[in-house]
């Protein structure tokens, strides 16, 4: 599980645009940590899970610092709306649906699993199924 002091070290020590994280108070720090975990672990359920395989803790972090940085505007693509104004201003979106996974997050995924397929994983154990 991501710990909320870790994540702090790494948005201070490897983030530069971190606003949207030092800007949450540790409620909603956490709140994002948790909700970028869920949302991982379903994402890859097929290739981790918490107690055997875990999520690394950077893309975690990634995913967390993704959903800080949503916007009412991004969100209601959810609900199919495609612009919002107020008075003469107008925002227009592509209509498209975002990534719910953040691209930093689907590297470091991807970077680890790359990695233990290619017998290079140096965690705990692996498995290899022949």
């Amino acid at each position: 599980m991501a710990n909320l002091a870790e994540a702090n070290i790494y948005f201070d020590t490897y983030v530069a645009h971190n606003q949207p994280w030092t800007m949450a108070d540790d409620e909603k720090k956490q709140r994002s940590l948790n909700q970028a975990e869920s949302m991982l672990y379903l994402e890859y359920a097929a290739q981790y899970d918490p107690e055997n395989q875990p999520i690394p803790d950077r893309a975690v972090y990634e995913q967390a610092l993704w959903i800080l940085r949503q916007d009412d505007v991004i969100m209601a693509q959810d609900f199919n709306v495609i612009g919002r104004g107020v008075g003469p201003v107008w925002t227009q979106m592509k209509g498209t649906q975002y990534s719910k996974i953040s691209p930093e997050a689907k590297k470091v995924i991807e970077e680890d699993l790359r990695a233990r397929s290619d017998g290079s994983w140096n965690g705990k154990f692996g498995w290899v199924v022949m």
